[in-house]
């Protein structure tokens, strides 16, 4: 029955335009829930601490720079400035992505 839930909200996220672009790429699940956790805790997320702590392996630093890049300009993630240091960019889910992820997965 868990494998069955678990496919069924699988099909959900990739049926939810909000959400699919985050299956793009292997680790893209995976960065979905790491951020909307993290975002959820209230805690900021530079890219090289996403980089480095994805358990899915991730491509080298350019093309995950690319891929979140492309995630950005298609509205599913916004860079900000980094409350720590201004030099750092700090990842957020956009807000229809964490209404998406609440509605398709909670």
């Amino acid at each position: 029955m868990i494998v069955r839930d678990f496919y069924q909200t699988y099909l959900k996220i990739v049926s939810n335009p909000q959400l699919n672009g985050f299956c793009d790429q292997p680790y893209g699940l995976e960065l979905l829930f790491y951020l909307y956790f993290r975002q959820s805790d209230g805690l900021e997320t530079s890219i090289d601490k996403i980089f480095f702590e994805l358990t899915t392996p991730v491509p080298r630093r350019e093309a995950f720079g690319r891929y979140l890049e492309s995630l950005v300009s298609n509205g599913r993630i916004k860079k900000i400035s980094h409350s720590e240091k201004k030099s750092m960019k700090a990842v957020r889910l956009s807000d229809a992505v964490m209404t998406a992820v609440k509605s398709t997965v909670a």
